[in-house]
């Protein structure tokens, strides 16, 4: 049963992000007061209004554009690896806590699991967890797959928090 409600959440987190997929309109505003015939630097303007994500990876320095930010983060299938719907505390997520891109490990009832990639964290407002896809490669698949089919289910906490699963 459990199986099935995570399927229908990823199934509808899918969609929602299929129709997210839009080029964005990306919106900046000014970080301060800014005199006409300003040369803008770096740190004169942010983004408004919205999460960006960028597309593929950036190297400082390299021109951007439009077309390499996203509203909602690309994923892609990495050869060797399977991925997987997971929860994660909201109060572990960002900042020193869990990122996309970043390690994590897998825990349940106080014990580490597996450690796993971040693929994707999408965190409701005014919820206390968030949802999060994580990838594993194939071969521990079948081993991860167990801890799912009965008691809690498993939730995601960043390898840098110690103790580890409390």
């Amino acid at each position: 049963m459990k199986a099935i409600v995570l399927y229908g959440i990823a199934l509808a987190v899918g969609g929602w992000i299929l129709v997210q997929r839009q080029a964005p309109e990306l919106v900046w505003v000014a970080a301060r007061n800014l005199p006409a015939a300003h040369l803008l630097r770096g740190d004169d303007v942010v983004p408004a209004r919205r999460s960006y994500y960028a597309k593929q990876p950036v190297s400082k320095g390299q021109a951007i554009s439009l077309n390499d930010f996203s509203t909602v983060p690309e994923l892609f299938g990495k050869e060797g690896e399977i991925s997987f719907a997971v929860s994660a505390p909201r109060a572990r997520v960002s900042g020193d806590g869990l990122n996309v891109g970043e390690t994590a490990r897998l825990c349940k009832e106080g014990k580490a699991l597996e450690p796993v990639n971040v693929r994707l964290l999408l965190c409701p407002p005014d919820s206390s967890s968030c949802f999060g896809v994580a990838s594993i490669a194939t071969s521990r698949a079948q081993e991860l797959a167990k801890h799912f089919e009965k008691g809690p289910l498993p939730y995601l906490q960043p390898t840098k928090t110690l103790p580890a699963c409390k």
